[in-house]
């Protein structure tokens, strides 16, 4: 038991590094899931990245288990110890099976508690079934090559392929032989689980055969070659010479010579990737969920390997101690490194010109249900590519700066994508809802061109061994002294990046007094109450004036834009209507028309209270009462504070010039329908794309969203209900004193109504048909409801005529029906 309990600490010692790295990537991987537009409540992710994570782990760490030792050459020492084969063994083997289900158990807490924190219904139930195989197949396959491979990263790759390819043909023979042949992927994945356990236990049952026998396999000794004093002498004046082509040349091709397993790998799966964007483009490959899942298998192996291969950059000079042989025959550092970037950098970027193609493919698959196709350009399109370029940009800077650091393949495979998934996939996505795709470009190109700054400094040290702190601080501050000051510069962009202008109106609302907000909302809901419980006229007139007063006054927190009607068909179908009482409601509205606040007026009040709620850090809740922000956005992000109160001065100057046109237009006829409208959505397109608010917790903003409360539809139809109602109470009042409808509405004007109200907008009268034909069909039309309208035949209506005849353009038929109204004959 010693011999064994010494290897589990050994195992231990070198690979615990491994597992907290691990860990830390699923970590990411889920922090990204969460923050994610592609999270999705109803699908198991959290939990299917935390098995993803233990089946990598699995597949890394049994890949490496006996290849290692012929790496770090302490294979020879393990045969000269006092132990048996079989000791050897179970020491690694029990070391890997603890270690696994270790970090199995706790990436499944730690998938509970993202769980938890989303209101997912994510369950591990249902992955467990499906990812446990994936990590059976990891463990047999990584040790059926590790016990075969003398290097690292050959088993590493071989179990990588093997191990996919061998589960996806099982997942097909099942779906061809069990499933019908029209199964999903998935399905098929999951059903050809007893296929895959068979061909693991075949590939396990080797592996423990061959890895009992490991440490005392028969080994063929390499036949030393004897040289002659003459051909000593001659091999030692050619390595002092100057190379025959030049010193930059001959450091290209060793760095190539010296990786060529690597370039291998690179060029197998750069032909792959080819074959599949012909498969794609000229066999017509169809959008499907087995298309799209095998594009994803696909996608993430081409990065895998691209991440293994930008890891290499720098790895066998470390393996094989050429860069201390290179240093002491007098080759500038500079040169070595750049050597090895522009070689490694040169493959990698023609590498990634069809892994770009296939994931802008997987993109529009995932978007399209027909035949698969890319688009270049639009806005998603743009950002996703963005990303995507981001993050394999930020694969080989940090691959390539890890190899300088680390000296373990694995751990430095691990470390980088764990930080090319942090800084390009998870950092890009908040830059980009803060600053738009432009903020990319100085929040995070820095931090990557940082990365080449900094295995360039290291690369001096690293080629003579100087570990000190002077050999690390270079480097290191290269690396901390951007994101220091990126994290510093935010603040200042996200408050100046939104311009002052003034257009002649600052209102300054800061000093308001608040404190008296909630019960003026209690009186506006009193006044509410006592309309929708006995709406006499008395009671509508006081909450019609309340609105206005809210309007008007900064002293209330109401945020009513527009007069409702809703009480006032009340009152006219409730047993107060009488025909005084309708002469007085009608004389009510005639006068609230004239001195009824104008809609500059109505945005002002509302720039007041956001602008007040966020210099004082309140908010409104889901109940209309006012509460304060969260502490971690008082105090942890503070200057967005700032950044609000300077987007509502700014949305508020820009929307008063509008708003103005709109008051013209609507109440007093003056412009053009069409004008304004188009600026009313280019308006609001600008505040789409120029402010991405991924933070903003100022979420009951109407200056900040995408202005509908002003929308000139709505705005325009609320004035036709309010002129149409009192033509209607004034047809009812008329009904009631002469038992018949008129037969035209000029009647009206001077009895019933001051003015006959005209349509808004053209000026133009009401149409009104008071015998309509029964099998003509009208509607009633109400804005804000939501239910279709329901049909009515040969009922009395009044309807307002299109703005635009000529054009055709904009022909609102909306209807007000009077049906409604009490004393209306059915």
């Amino acid at each position: 038991m010693k011999p064994i309990r010494a290897l589990f600490w050994k195992e231990y010692r070198q690979q615990i590094l491994l597992v907290a790295a691990i860990f830390l990537l699923g970590i990411l991987l889920q922090l990204s899931a969460f923050m994610s537009s592609w999270f999705s409540n109803t699908t198991p992710q959290f939990w299917t990245i935390g098995m993803f994570a233990t089946a990598l782990y699995a597949a890394g760490a049994s890949s490496i288990l006996f290849a290692r030792e012929h790496d770090e050459k302490t294979f020879g020492f393990l045969r000269g110890l006092p132990v048996t084969g079989a000791a050897v063994f179970l020491g690694k083997i029990a070391w890997l099976l603890i270690s696994v289900a270790v970090l199995a158990i706790f990436m499944g807490i730690e998938s509970g508690f993202w769980a938890a924190i989303s209101g997912t219904s994510d369950s591990g139930a249902s992955v467990f079934g499906v990812m446990s195989v994936a990590v059976v197949e990891a463990l047999c396959w990584g040790l059926f090559w590790s016990v075969r491979v003398q290097r690292q990263l050959t088993a590493l790759l071989a179990t990588f392929f093997s191990a996919s390819f061998a589960a996806y043909f099982m997942a097909v023979l099942w779906n061809r032989n069990f499933g019908g042949g029209n199964q999903d992927i998935i399905v098929a994945y999951a059903g050809g689980a007893p296929f895959r356990l068979i061909l693991c236990a075949v590939i396990g049952t080797c592996a423990v055969v061959q890895g009992r026998k490991w440490l005392y396999r028969p080994m063929t000794p390499p036949i030393p070659k004897t040289l002659t004093p003459a051909q000593t002498a001659a091999a030692t004046k050619r390595l002092l010479a100057p190379p025959k082509y030049g010193a930059m040349r001959n450091l290209l091709w060793l760095s190539y010579r010296q990786s060529r397993s690597a370039f291998a790998a690179l060029g197998a799966m750069f032909v792959l990737l080819i074959v599949s964007l012909i498969n794609i483009y000229y066999l017509h490959w169809v959008n499907s969920i087995d298309a799209q899942f095998e594009l994803f298998l696909l996608l993430m192996l081409g990065t895998a390997v691209g991440l293994i291969f930008c890891c290499s950059t720098f790895y066998r000079d470390q393996q094989y101690n050429a860069a201390s042989m290179l240093a002491n025959i007098g080759v500038a550092p500079s040169k070595i490194w750049w050597s090895r970037i522009l070689v490694f950098g040169g493959a990698y970027l023609i590498y990634t010109i069809p892994l770009l193609i296939l994931f802008g493919t997987f993109a529009a698959m995932v978007s399209k249900s027909n035949t698969v196709y890319f688009q270049w350009g639009g806005t998603d399109s743009s950002i996703y590519l963005t990303m995507i370029v981001t993050l394999l940009f930020a694969i080989f800077c940090f691959g390539q700066m890890i190899s300088l650091f680390v000296r373990s393949i694995i751990l430095g495979i691990i470390a980088a994508a764990g930080l090319s998934l942090a800084v390009g996939l998870l950092w890009t996505m908040i830059v980009n809802y803060m600053f738009g795709p432009f903020g990319i470009v100085w929040a995070v190109l820095p931090i990557l061109i940082a990365c080449l700054i900094a295995s360039r400094i290291r690369t001096a040290d690293w080629m003579r061994g100087r570990n000190s702190w002077a050999g690390w601080y270079k480097p290191v501050s290269a690396l901390i002294v951007p994101t220091l000051l990126i994290l510093f510069a935010i603040p200042f962009v996200r408050v100046f990046s939104v311009p002052i202008i003034q257009f002649g109106y600052y209102p300054d609302p800061s000093f308001l007094n608040f404190g008296n907000i909630d019960e003026n909302q209690k009186s506006m809901n009193k006044h509410y109450s006592l309309a929708e419980r006995e709406p006499t006229v008395e009671h509508v007139k006081d909450y019609i004036l309340a609105e206005q007063k809210a309007i008007i006054y900064p002293q209330f927190s109401s945020r009513y834009f527009y007069f409702s009607p809703r009480f006032v068909s009340r009152f006219a179908n409730s047993q107060y209507a009488t025909t005084e009482t309708i002469k007085e409601m009608i004389r009510f509205l005639e006068d609230y028309a004239k001195k009824r606040p104008p809609f500059q007026e109505r945005l002002t009040r509302q720039y007041e209270i956001e602008y007040r709620d966020a210099f004082y850090g309140t908010m409104p809740n889901e109940k209309g009462k006012t509460v304060r922000k969260p502490l971690w956005y008082r105090y942890g992000l503070f200057w967005e504070k700032y950044r609000i109160m300077r987007r509502l001065n700014y949305e508020f100057q820009i929307e008063s010039q509008w708003i103005e046109e709109i008051d013209r237009l609507v109440n007093d006829n003056e412009g053009n329908f069409r004008q304004i409208k188009n600026k009313e959505l280019g308006n609001r397109q600008r505040v789409m794309n120029e402010y991405r608010e991924y933070l903003q917790t100022h979420r009951n903003s109407v200056l900040l969203s995408y202005v509908w409360q002003f929308d000139l539809n709505v705005m325009y139809h609320n004035e036709v209900r309010f002129r149409s109602q009192m033509i209607s109470l004034a047809l009812q009042a008329y009904y009631m004193e002469h038992g018949e409808l008129p037969e035209t509405l000029d009647v009206l004007e001077g009895s019933y109504l001051e003015k006959l109200p005209t349509a808004p907008v053209t000026g133009k009268p009401f149409e009104y048909v008071p015998h309509p034909d029964t099998e003509s069909k009208t509607a009633t039309i109400t804005v804000y409801e939501e239910h279709s309208p329901k049909e009515r035949r040969g009922v009395p209506y009044l309807r307002i005529p299109p703005l635009d005849e000529s054009q055709n353009f904009y022909r609102p038929h909306f209807v007000e029906s009077i049906e409604h109204l009490s004393f209306v004959k059915k």
